[in-house]
């Protein structure tokens, strides 16, 4: 089996940007994006400059949303912005996606909110944990304030969320504190 195909070297488009801009394909785009790369290493602002402009470029293809999200994807992840220079591009971006009504979410953006949101159900989690020994300690204390000791306390303190409620509910009905620990 034989394979054949065309070897394409990215620098031969140097010279021709303004060819790849009328070529209004998607594969020019990429050209463009890799290019930009290239030209850009040592200057950051340019770098900025030119990527927003690719990115006006991707718009005016007429291509489906889906495919605008996939290239902006692409360049985001291909032509990276220093930290010192993310949030003038991010309000840069903000605005062209505003004015072109394209929604814009980059890929760590987006896993950034992910983890952001399973972090806090993670902290909500710990914090209910947290209130029920409060609460559990408390009540304890309330209703068998001679007979609590530092076990007791050690014991709650150690607890799961399962075994802390079961506790709870224990605690409603008994008539001493070894009814409520009795497993």
């Amino acid at each position: 089996m034989h394979f054949r195909y065309h070897v394409v070297k990215l620098l031969d488009y140097k010279d021709r940007k303004q060819e790849l801009r009328e070529r209004k394909d998607l594969f020019a785009i990429m050209i463009l994006a890799q290019l930009t790369v290239m030209e850009t290493k040592k200057n950051p602002t340019k770098r900025v400059e030119y990527k927003l402009a690719l990115i006006r470029e991707l718009l005016k293809l007429g291509l489906t949303s889906e495919e605008i999200r996939d290239l902006f994807k692409f360049i985001d992840w291909l032509i990276i912005i220093p930290e010192d220079l993310m949030l003038t591009y991010k309000q840069q971006i903000k605005e062209i996606s505003d004015e072109w009504d394209v929604p814009y979410e980059s890929m760590f953006a987006k896993l950034a909110r992910i983890e952001g949101r399973q972090e806090g159900r993670q902290e909500g989690r710990q914090e209910g944990v947290k209130m029920l020994r409060v609460l559990l300690d408390k009540q304890m204390r309330r209703r068998f304030p001679n007979t609590i000791t530092a076990k007791h306390l050690h014991l709650i303190n150690d607890a799961d969320t399962n075994m802390l409620t079961l506790w709870a509910e224990k605690l409603i009905d008994a008539k001493a504190i070894g009814e409520v620990f009795a497993v």
